[in-house]
């Protein structure tokens, strides 16, 4: 029986140590595609903004995703001044966020030429390009640190003074001083003491905070319920008033007012213009625009369209 003893413990032991094994095998994997991660390339130049010259330009661009033989976008151009607003709307899987990811310098193989400032973007020094950019997602990425110095994070080279001025211009100075600690107040893991529109209203403040001349908004009020979403659209308004604008949009009734739309369906841009003409054109745009309408005004739906 003493022996026997010995042989069961250890076999009783084996599902445990099989679990622990399994999930210490999917963590070194992830800790060594980091250690194997191709660094980004570091050299380029630091160009003046030049305002002579459109913010963005799009000429031609053509970008299919490593080890992908699918194309991402296909003979893409379009061009977007200082201090105007253009959107991207289309089908899931159209090629919009690919938009915002070659902007921010994350792949540089694409074909055609991309343009910031009069500067080709692969000229430009990475860091330096990022300055220009302000990014707000529909995922929000936040710190368990406290409220202030995640907006602060923004900008650390402003005053932690200008940290209320962007709460109060991102519509979120109300919720935060309903916080036992105000400003102090300590987030939990990815501020999952929020909710989805609180959540987003922190990462405009912070976008405001840093004071880039581009603005990239990439499906922000996407998962927001109605009260929510006017709140962030009320911040977004503000923040667009004197900056370059570039949005992707599922909710088409939030980019009524930019400058120029832009349709893309399998990577192609298959129409563009105002609100009012795309209507008028009744092609996709105005498909999709009468479809999310009537499921809002029909059903009360106001929930995220895979259009």
């Amino acid at each position: 029986i003493n022996l026997l003893n010995f042989l069961t413990w250890p076999l009783s032991q084996m599902s445990v140590l099989i679990g622990e094994t399994k999930r210490d095998l999917a963590s070194a994997e992830r800790i060594f595609s980091v250690i194997d991660s191709v660094v980004e390339r570091n050299d380029g130049q630091a160009f003046p903004i030049d305002f002579s010259q459109p913010a963005v330009v799009f000429d031609k661009v053509t970008f299919a995703y490593p080890n992908q033989e699918h194309v991402a976008i296909r003979d893409v151009s379009f061009s977007v001044n200082m201090n105007e607003t253009i959107a991207f709307v289309g089908p899931s899987g159209g090629g919009k966020s690919t938009i915002t990811k070659l902007l921010m310098g994350y792949y540089d193989t694409y074909e055609g030429q991309i343009r910031v400032f009069g500067h080709e973007l692969r000229d430009w020094n990475l860091t330096a390009l990022r300055h220009l950019l302000a990014l707000v997602t529909q995922e929000t990425f936040l710190f368990p640190e406290s409220i202030g110095e995640n907006i602060h994070y923004g900008n650390l080279k402003r005053p932690f003074a200008a940290v209320e001025d962007a709460a109060r211009e991102a519509q979120a100075e109300s919720f935060i001083l309903a916080q036992s600690k105000g400003y102090d107040a300590i987030l939990g893991e990815m501020g999952d003491t929020l909710s989805g529109g609180q959540k987003q209203r922190l990462a405009i403040a912070r976008a405001i905070m840093k004071d880039a001349s581009i603005v990239l908004l990439d499906e922000a009020t996407s998962a927001l319920d109605l009260e929510s979403e006017a709140l962030v659209q009320i911040a977004l308004d503000r923040m667009l008033k004197s900056k370059t604008g570039i949005v992707i949009a599922h909710r088409l009734s939030t980019i009524r007012h930019a400058k120029k739309i832009y349709v893309l369906d399998q990577g192609v841009l298959v129409e563009s213009g105002t609100h009012a003409s795309l209507l008028e054109a009744a092609g996709t745009y105005a498909r999709l625009y009468q479809r999310q309408h009537l499921l809002d005004d029909g059903e009360g739906l106001h929930e995220n369209l895979d259009l």
